[in-house]
């Protein structure tokens, strides 16, 4: 068997243990990592088609069921001629009719049974209200309990995806800084990265890009609106904190650093070394099978509170990361799972220094014997200054 096929097995096992007679993936990280679809990337708004409340990979104990509707089939057939396991049998439902009955039907012997269907945490509220109404005896359950443990540790071929995707953030990163100078608009500095992601091949974004613009002086709130159309104009004095991520085949990245516009100040310089230190000590912290997640938070946590910057830290060290941008553990003082070997995590310390800018640094790092190693390559300790 392959790995899909593997974590299929795996899947069914659990259904069997928990008593589940089915589950529809439907598009979902859940979908992606165990049966190796694909969805699509994500529209800015939400865009469905007849029929998609019934999409994705249909498993009970002896079958494998792919349900494509009418006008995905160009996209996906052409994938399974590369998934043998998904090929095998394949549903397309017809075209403008919203509730088919090419679908409904795969579902009928567990309505009449009242059997239960796992469904991944992000379905549609349609999918079981919909085959609820049809089918009332039929009972539903999330399958997050089941899947979340199966994708917490990444084997090395997934861990080669995820090292390419957060290289593809170094490289842009590099790239925009490049193009950065006083007077620069931040509309402009999103475009460069969204640019300079497609010229380096990534998949999409894995989450929506982020700059936290602030200087000494102006205390305007977390995250406050610009009220200018092109963004703030970045002079002397600005600081630009970076938070974006990318997909690589299929698994994401999350990435930050600083930037500083004219002579960082003393206050700015001692707030950098803090966030990169307080990241290092994090690292430094994850051996797998030694300590839990709010063990490694608290690493970096104490430090800056130690430092007196205690307040200034808002939120989690980090989070689990994978074939979605946030995944189970995180690291935080209510998570104490036991960290294991080949996890991934974001580590992410930030301050946010008198509420008027960010200082902050992010990686995606693998769990090791030895501590965390970072699958980013750009320094965190160095500044970088744009004169």
């Amino acid at each position: 068997m392959n790995r899909f096929e593997q974590r299929i097995a795996i899947l069914r096992a659990a259904m069997e243990q928990t008593a589940v007679d089915a589950v529809l993936l439907t598009p979902s990280g859940d979908m992606e990592f165990i049966t190796g679809l694909p969805r699509a990337r994500r529209e800015p708004t939400e865009s469905h088609t007849f029929g998609d409340y019934l999409q994705g990979v249909l498993i009970t104990p002896e079958r494998v069921i792919t349900i494509v509707p009418y006008l995905a089939h160009l996209s996906i057939d052409p994938q399974l001629e590369h998934l043998p396991w998904l090929a095998k049998e394949v549903v397309h439902l017809p075209d403008a009719q919203e509730d088919p009955e090419e679908g409904y039907r795969l579902f009928a012997k567990l309505g009449a049974a009242g059997g239960t269907i796992g469904l991944p945490k992000h379905a549609m509220a349609m999918t079981a209200t919909k085959l609820g109404a049809r089918y009332p005896a039929l009972r539903f359950m999330c399958v997050e309990e089941f899947t979340s443990p199966m994708r917490m540790v990444k084997d090395p071929e997934d861990l080669e995806a995820m090292r390419r995707a957060s290289h593809i953030a170094d490289h842009v990163l590099q790239n925009v800084v490049a193009h950065l100078h006083p007077g620069i608009r931040e509309a402009e500095v999103y475009r460069e990265i969204d640019w300079q992601m497609r010229l380096l091949g990534a998949d999409g974004t894995s989450f929506n890009t982020s700059l936290l613009s602030g200087r000494p002086g102006l205390c305007t709130g977390f995250a406050a609106p610009a009220g200018d159309p092109m963004g703030r104009e970045l002079t002397e004095g600005w600081v630009l904190a970076f938070d974006f991520g990318f997909v690589c085949d299929g698994w994401c990245s999350d990435f930050g650093r600083t930037v500083y516009f004219g002579e960082p100040t003393e206050e700015m310089r001692e707030a950098h070394y803090l966030v990169a230190e307080a990241q290092r000590r994090g690292m430094e912290a994850m051996r797998g099978g030694r300590v839990t997640a709010a063990d490694v938070d608290a690493a970096a946590r104490d430090f800056l509170a130690e430092a007196g910057r205690g307040p200034q830290f808002i939120h989690r060290l980090g989070h689990g990361i994978g074939v979605d941008v946030h995944e189970h553990p995180f690291l935080c003082s209510t998570d104490h799972t036991v960290l294991r070997d080949g996890m991934t995590f974001t580590v992410e310390p930030s301050l946010w220094v008198n509420r008027e800018y960010f200082v902050r640094v992010e990686d995606v790092v693998v769990v090791t014997p030895d501590g965390g190693v970072s699958l980013n390559v750009t320094p965190t300790f160095e500044m970088t200054v744009i004169a």
